[in-house]
């Protein structure tokens, strides 16, 4: 990288099982068809939008979503670098952050859409009020809230990864959304083996199996 300041991606430091990571590195290449099906879905409520991911991953979205400005927030620095070295040079637009989606280093009401998929799961359950609380402190009046999660697959096979604090039972997401002063006005599910993204709501038993069910919410916040 010409900047020494900025480290270098260190792919040895990466764990495969958690972080997606491209080949050839800064493509979307290899990528699971379910994430990229996510932000394909994502990218029609961020035209002309000021998008912020949180939490991005290395960063591939941005490449993805035809936005006004484009920032990416994550909590692994070596994540941000990726970002920083592999697409920064492709796209001006963009911004990646390292930090933590519990205090984002974003202005108050400055956004427009605000996509946070698979990252609930992984916080604290003593962390989610403050999680929602800069969901809606970063939003515009009326501003989109994308968000996924897994649900939670039953005592027989339990947690989809050991990275995950928990996960939300049947229909407890959208509850938990509801209740924190989100309008839910869309909710998609994805499953294997194509993942599409599919209005059909499965029932409580058919996600109490080994297969995650994938529940994707269009949420607005108005304040």
């Amino acid at each position: 990288m010409d900047n020494p300041a900025i480290p270098a991606f260190d792919l040895s430091r990466v764990d495969e099982d958690e972080h997606l990571i491209p080949r050839p590195f800064g493509t979307l290449q290899s990528l699971n068809l379910d994430h990229l099906y996510r932000y394909a879905f994502a990218k029609g409520f961020c035209y002309n939008a000021e998008v912020l991911d949180a939490a991005m991953g290395c960063g591939y979205s941005s490449l993805i979503l035809n936005c006004r400005h484009y920032t990416g927030v994550d909590i692994d620095p070596n994540m941000v670098a990726f970002a920083n070295q592999y697409y920064r040079p492709l796209m001006p637009n963009a911004t990646y952050l390292q930090g933590s989606v519990l205090e984002l280093a974003v202005p108050s009401k400055s956004i427009d859409t605000f996509i946070s998929f698979e990252t609930i799961e992984h916080l604290p359950t003593d962390g989610l009020s403050k999680y929602f609380a800069e969901i809606k402190r970063t939003l515009r009046p009326g501003g989109v809230f994308l968000c996924s999660t897994p649900v939670y697959r039953g005592d027989a096979f339990g947690l989809l990864t050991k990275y995950h604090a928990f996960e939300f039972r049947y229909a407890h997401f959208e509850a938990t959304l509801l209740s924190n002063g989100f309008q839910v006005q869309e909710i998609w599910y994805q499953w294997p083996p194509y993942f599409a993204i599919q209005p059909v709501v499965p029932t409580a038993a058919q996600t109490q199996q080994q297969v995650p069910f994938i529940v994707v919410c269009v949420c607005r916040y108005y304040g």
